[in-house]
C-alpha cells in the first residue's frame, strides 16, 4: 500500500522519499539515502547500492539459516 501511496505521490510531481517516509515503512537510513539521491540526481546509482546491500544481507541471513539446519535434519534422518 505504501508503494501504490508513493506512486501516486510521484505522479503528482512529488519526491518518492516524503511519500515513503510518512507511511513509515521504510528504514530511516534508507529514506535519507534515497532523499541525497534526488538531490545529488544520483537516484539510480543509491537504488542500485541498496538494492545490493538487501541483496547481500538476503544470501546471508539464508547461508546461515541453512548451516542452522544442517544438524537438525542429520539428526532426524
Amino acid at each position: 500500500m505504501a508503494l501504490f501511496y508513493a506512486a501516486q505521490e510521484v505522479s503528482k510531481g512529488q519526491q518518492i522519499a516524503g511519500p515513503l517516509g510518512r507511511n513509515k515503512v521504510v528504514p530511516l537510513i534508507v529514506l535519507k539515502m534515497i532523499s541525497t539521491g534526488e538531490q545529488t540526481g544520483a537516484l539510480d546509482k543509491i537504488l542500485g547500492d541498496l538494492a545490493r546491500f538487501y541483496e547481500d544481507q538476503v544470501e546471508e541471513i539464508t547461508s546461515n539459516l541453512t548451516k542452522l539446519m544442517e544438524p537438525l535434519i542429520l539428526l532426524i534422518v
